[in-house]
């Protein structure tokens, strides 16, 4: 009976039907309160439920019982990512790769909880060994240049891109972040037709609104890219890059005035956001408040010291107060970290010339 209960929850559980297999796995532990199956798999349900916590003492529960199955610690680790317990995510999949070395799901799971730490190396690190043991899997080579995006090596990122591509051609993702990490290159026309066949493929993909809106920009067309952005923040309210990306399509609009606010919201969801608070700087100077906008500028050195687009605000707003030895320096330091940025060179010629 207990065999033919689990079953038949097991049946109900791949079907999606998480009602009625959380029923029949209730039923078993009514018969055997410690089957590990049951506490594991009724674990699992709670995971898909988003009830991490419970998620993870059932799953506890179940490994006392037996500690020699891979997928409880996998399914451990999991809920204790989402629960944001990263240390004991990071360790179950340890104890999981202990008994699997060879198993890509517990090195892609291992990269995730890693990722999600910050260290993104180490990361990288594990997306590549789950890559070589599972090539076809289109989920770690996305991961892999997602770690090369946020340790800003984009050029890195591409392969890893065009590799999920090769696996899974309809994989919106894979066109979005592949176009993303071309423009930053400055790849910009080679990112216009990735980014809106991702549209294509998945038409209420806020990540992929944002980036279109930035090719928009590009091409001055503002209005476009407001409606973009608005249609993102519609589908993700609150959404930070969206909010960011408004602010500065208002600003580059000459619109400086109704970009402030959504600068100060983009500060209040992450005051340590160094373009931000450069961007506002610059905004604040030219709507003549230079006080404010030299300050938001050292806010944004001290949080990135080697941020030329900070020094540059910074020195153009010394230069309003014609603080003319300090907005100089400001200005070297700017052409010295960002030789080809174009701003401290206008504005060093309009120092010189005044």
């Amino acid at each position: 009976m207990t065999q033919r209960a689990l079953d038949r929850a097991v049946e109900h559980h791949r079907a999606g039907e998480l009602s009625q297999a959380e029923q029949y796995y209730r039923e078993v532990l009514q018969r055997e309160p410690q089957h590990p199956d049951a506490l594991h798999l009724l674990g699992l349900i709670a995971h898909q439920r988003g009830q991490h916590q419970d998620a993870i003492e059932l799953i506890n529960q179940a490994l006392k019982k037996n500690n020699r199955d891979i997928h409880f610690y996998i399914h451990l680790g999991q809920a204790y990512r989402q629960a944001k317990r990263l240390e004991e995510s990071i360790q179950a999949m340890k104890k999981a790769l202990k008994l699997q070395p060879q198993n890509a799901e517990a090195h892609h799971e291992l990269g995730l909880a890693l990722a999600d730490s910050g260290k993104h190396e180490a990361a990288l690190a594990e997306y590549e060994r789950a890559i070589k043991l599972d090539p076809h899997n289109p989920f770690a080579s996305l991961n892999a240049g997602n770690s090369c995006h946020l340790l800003g090596d984009y050029e890195r990122a591409l392969p890893y891109y065009r590799q999920v591509l090769a696996c899974a051609p309809q994989f919106a993702e894979g066109y979005n972040n592949l176009g993303s990490t071309l423009f930053q290159l400055g790849r910009v026309e080679e990112a216009r037709p990735l980014i809106e066949k991702a549209l294509e493929l998945k038409p209420d993909y806020a990540e992929a609104l944002v980036n279109h809106a930035n090719i928009l920009r590009q091409d001055h067309r503002f209005d476009a890219a407001l409606a973009c952005l608005d249609r993102a923040l519609e589908l993700k309210p609150g959404f930070l890059l969206a909010l960011f990306n408004k602010a500065n399509a208002l600003a580059e609009s000459g619109q400086h005035a109704a970009s402030v606010p959504y600068y100060d919201q983009v500060l209040a969801l992450q005051p340590d956001y160094p373009e931000a608070l450069s961007n506002k700087a610059a905004v604040m100077g030219d709507l003549q408040h230079t006080e404010e906008a030299i300050e938001l500028a050292r806010q944004a050195l001290k949080l990135n010291p080697n941020f030329a687009e900070g020094y540059n605000n910074l020195g153009a707003n010394l230069m309003q107060l014609g603080r003319i030895q300090d907005a100089f320096l400001a200005l070297q330091r700017a052409m010295s970290l960002k030789p080809n940025y174009e701003s401290p060179y206008l504005n060093m010629a309009k120092l010189l010339w005044s």
